[in-house]
């Protein structure tokens, strides 16, 4: 395992194509650039809902860097505490 490893920082979409996974202090979430699905199981259910009525605020929030992406992180420490939350 080597952190920032785009193999483990992606998981495969049901399109085909690839999710990347990105964190913030609330949670996880995985996005697909291709068809735009995303997922998150701890993310809080209103944020979600936000994402869902207008997914361009998400989008916004990942160029803010507010959402970072998890192959980003240098510290050992955390990426680690981020990768067992999703695996």
């Amino acid at each position: 395992m080597v952190i920032g490893d785009e193999s483990i920082c992606t998981e495969d979409c049901e399109c085909g194509s690839k999710q990347y996974f990105y964190y913030c202090n609330q949670g996880m979430i995985a996005v697909c650039f291709k068809c735009g699905r995303f997922e998150s199981s701890d993310l809080p259910t209103n944020l979600v809902d936000i994402f869902l009525e207008d997914p361009t605020i998400l989008m916004s929030l990942i160029k803010g860097d507010y959402f970072k992406a998890l192959s980003d992180i240098t510290d050992p420490d955390r990426w680690i505490s981020l990768y067992t939350r999703i695996n």
